[in-house]
């Protein structure tokens, strides 16, 4: 399930999801990120169930209903693989956000900055002088 926005990438050595200008970390640039792993699948899923469901009100056949039918129990114990192990992802990632300290942020977004200007320093002097 796309929202049709992609994330606006911001530098290579905050891995493209903080904007340098704006000092900020956009969470919302994530669910695009995530949307296009499982989410798909689980769109699509979601869409060929509801494809099987008008095909089957337009069936009058009783072995394509039954057919139907299995096509829809397969495509539902498929979505309950996928959203459990979206729950679980969702639970691992919270505990591990848990254990973080409050100020793990800040202290990686100094690090990075630091990172940054040693790099552009290292830059600088390797230049060739003019």
């Amino acid at each position: 399930m796309s929202t049709g926005k992609e994330p606006v990438l911001h530098g290579q050595l905050s891995g493209g999801l903080v904007d340098p200008a704006e000092d900020r970390f956009d969470c919302e640039q994530l669910i695009p990120l995530y949307e296009k792993t499982q989410g798909d699948e689980i769109s699509q899923l979601y869409a060929e169930v509801a494809r099987i469901a008008v095909a089957g009100a337009d069936s009058d056949s009783v072995e394509d209903g039954v057919a139907l039918q299995a096509q829809l129990q397969n495509h539902w114990s498929r979505l309950r693989q996928l959203q459990e192990a979206e729950a679980e992802e969702l639970y691992r990632l919270f505990e591990a956000s848990l254990e973080m300290p409050i100020d793990a942020g800040a202290q990686l977004l100094h690090q990075v900055r630091s990172l940054k200007i040693a790099l552009e320093d290292s830059a600088a002097s390797d230049a060739p002088s003019r």
